[in-house]
């Protein structure tokens, strides 16, 4: 359960479950699959991360979530399934340290 993981180390390392992170959903395939991917996630909230070539095989797009444990598994399976859908991959997901200090 690679999301829980992802989400013991964020607070481990200072990160406060109770405020919303940007998680990053990194995407990998060909310019057509990346360009239908993005499509569809940005109708669904997310944000496509600036400076980014989608001719170079990968993509990464941001949206706002706490860290429920239960929400981002949802999520990346939804992600999974749209990547699949649309010819690409889903690569994985991280997030920064967000902390109220």
């Amino acid at each position: 359960m690679a999301e829980q993981r992802v989400i013991d180390n964020l607070i481990e390392n200072g990160s406060d479950p109770d405020l919303a992170h940007d998680l990053e959903y990194c995407f990998r395939g060909d310019q057509t699959a990346l360009e239908r991917i993005t499509d569809a996630l940005t109708s669904h909230g997310y944000t496509l991360l600036d400076g980014q070539d989608l001719t170079e095989g990968r993509v990464v797009l941001s949206k706002s979530m706490m860290l429920d444990f239960l929400a981002i598994r949802a999520e990346s399976d939804a992600n999974e399934a749209f990547a699949k859908q649309f010819g690409g991959e889903l690569d994985g997901w991280g997030a920064s340290v967000v902390s109220s200090t």
